[in-house]
C-alpha cells in the first residue's frame, strides 16, 4: 500500500514538473507571488470600497450636523434679496417722485416766465396806448400816413398803403360821418382836426377809443401840404 501511495505521489509530482528541479522551483514561486500579488490587490480594493463608504457617511453626518447648527442661513439669505429688491424698488419710486418734482418746478418757472412777459407786454401796452403816435394826410393824393403801431392797431399789415377814406370803414358807424366831416373841412379850409371817435380793427381784435388832433402844414406860398398830426388811445368816449 505504501508502494501504491509513493507511486501516485510520483506520478503527480511528474504530471506537476515543468522540467528541472530548478525550473520547477521558479516557475512554483512565480505562481506563488502572483497568488500573493492577487490577494493583495482584492483585499486593497475591499479596504477603498469600505472606507468610500465610510467616507460617504461622514460627509452625510457632517453635512447634517452642519444644517442642525446652522439651520437659518437659506432663509437669512432669502431675506436679504427681499430687503435689495424693496429698497431698489423705493428708490425707483423716489427718483420718479423727484422726476415729477423737478418737472413741476420746470412748468412752474415756465409759467412764472410767461406771466412776466405777460405783464410786461401789458405794461408795454399801456405805455404804448398813453403815447401820442404820429398820422398826416397828404392834400394831393389823400394818402393816410400811420406808424407801424397805429397801423397794427387797426388791423392793417405793416407797409400797408391807404388813403384816409380807406380807413374811414375801420370806424364806428355812430362816428364815421362825423369823422368824414371832420376831415373834409380841415383839408378844405386848413382848420385844425381834433375828434374822439371808436375804431373797429378789421383783423377783429377788441373796439379801441382813439383821440386825434392835427394841424394843416403850408408851403411857403400858404397852400396846404399836409395834415398832420396825432393820436393815443383813451377811455373816454365824448367828442371833443
Amino acid at each position: 500500500m505504501n508502494d501504491n501511495i509513493f507511486h501516485t505521489f510520483e506520478l503527480l509530482i511528474k504530471s506537476l514538473s515543468v522540467g528541472s528541479p530548478l525550473q520547477n522551483i521558479l516557475f512554483y514561486t512565480f505562481i506563488l507571488l502572483l497568488l500573493s500579488i492577487n490577494i493583495f490587490l482584492i483585499r486593497r480594493k475591499r479596504d477603498v470600497s469600505t472606507n468610500k463608504l465610510a467616507d460617504a457617511d461622514q460627509i452625510k453626518i457632517d453635512r447634517n450636523t452642519a444644517e442642525k447648527k446652522h439651520p437659518d442661513y437659506e432663509r437669512l439669505y432669502q431675506q436679504s434679496k427681499d430687503l435689495e429688491a424693496e429698497n431698489a424698488s423705493l428708490k425707483a419710486e423716489l427718483l420718479a417722485l423727484g422726476e415729477e418734482l423737478e418737472l413741476s418746478y420746470n412748468k412752474s418757472d415756465k409759467l412764472n416766465e410767461q406771466l412776466v412777459d405777460i405783464l410786461a407786454c401789458l405794461d408795454l401796452t399801456i405805455s404804448y396806448d398813453e403815447h401820442l403816435w404820429d398820422w398826416s394826410i397828404d392834400v394831393a393824393n389823400n394818402q393816410l400816413t400811420l406808424s407801424e403801431y397805429g397801423l397794427r392797431v387797426r388791423g392793417y399789415p405793416p407797409g400797408t398803403k391807404l388813403t384816409w377814406i380807406d380807413a374811414l370803414d375801420i370806424i364806428s358807424d355812430d362816428y364815421r360821418k362825423q369823422v368824414e366831416t371832420a376831415l373834409t373841412i380841415s383839408l378844405n379850409t386848413g382848420a385844425d382836426f381834433s375828434m374822439v371817435y371808436k375804431i373797429t380793427p378789421i383783423n377783429g381784435t377788441r373796439e379801441r377809443w382813439v383821440s386825434s388832433f392835427g394841424k394843416m402844414i403850408f408851403r411857403v406860398d400858404g397852400t396846404p401840404l399836409r395834415l398832420k398830426g396825432k393820436f393815443t388811445f383813451t377811455y373816454n368816449d365824448q367828442m371833443v
